[in-house]
């Protein structure tokens, strides 16, 4: 169900059907019908997305987070993904093979693993230390290295990266 903010008579409800296709179904209030928000489920791998997180009221205040520059995997798809952290004799992006990947590492339960920890949104840089490891619903492997986030103008939500199949 669902009105205007001072409505108080006329109320709308909608029963959103499952698409089996998506892992999401996604409905618009403007505009009362179902939109898509993503591709098929078989479609993706990595979505470069933005997200607003709401961490509830403090006090007079209404804590939240908005991030232009997130990114998730599609673990409902079957892809898994983990971080490689550089330290130690773990190898550089650039040396890293298919010998190096670490099967029980890979995550499928969690869609946040690269998040937004693959950069320092406040200081304006990429985070070095780590790259990713992908494992894709065909099971092929890739690995994936973020190197920038801004545009030329210093606009964020402008992802680059370099990936390459194992």
């Amino acid at each position: 169900q669902y009105a205007d903010l001072n409505e108080t008579t006329t109320i709308s409800e909608v029963t959103v059907p499952k698409d089996t296709a998506h892992n999401i179904t996604a409905f618009s209030l403007t505009n009362g019908e179902t939109v898509s928000v993503e591709p098929a489920t078989e479609e993706w791998d990595i979505n470069l997305t933005g997200v607003f997180t709401y961490y509830g009221s403090q006090g007079p205040l209404v804590a939240g987070l908005t991030y232009s520059d997130y990114v998730v995997h599609n673990t409902l798809g079957g892809v898994g993904l983990y971080q490689v952290t550089i330290e130690g004799d773990v190898p550089t992006y650039a040396n890293f093979t298919m010998a190096d990947v670490d099967e029980s590492a890979l995550v499928y339960d969690d869609r946040t693993v690269v998040g937004s920890g693959w950069r320092d949104a406040f200081g304006g840089v990429i985070n070095n230390d780590r790259y990713y490891v992908l494992k894709d619903a065909d099971g092929n492997y890739y690995k994936l290295n973020f190197t920038a986030y801004t545009s030329t103008e210093g606009e964020r939500g402008h992802f680059q990266f370099t990936y390459e199949r194992l």
